[in-house]
């Protein structure tokens, strides 16, 4: 799954509302709908801010729950995603 799957599946998991959880997270519910959507990646600010009310760690949105990552994996690739409109740099995750 990825972030935006595990937002949305916890938000509904726990029956909250995009108005609710972008009001409780201080995004607007459009943010909210593109991280959701895959169209945005969120802040780490943000992303706790998402975790705290989805009652979930940063590692299980941003991690793949069959592999955490650590320092000792070895080898891997970086597969990136578009350039971020808001601030231009590039955002990656990683590809075991």
């Amino acid at each position: 799954m990825t972030l935006g799957e595990k937002v949305r599946f916890r938000r509904t998991l726990l029956r909250i509302s995009q108005p609710e959880l972008s009001h409780q997270t201080g995004i607007s519910q459009s943010y909210l709908s593109g991280i959701e959507n895959g169209n945005y990646m969120p802040t780490a600010k943000i992303l706790g801010a998402l975790a705290k009310s989805l009652k979930c760690t940063t590692d299980y949105l941003i991690y793949d729950e069959k592999k955490q990552i650590s320092e000792t994996d070895g080898e891997c690739d970086l597969q990136c995603y578009r350039r971020c409109n808001r601030c231009g740099q590039y955002h990656c995750k990683v590809i075991l």
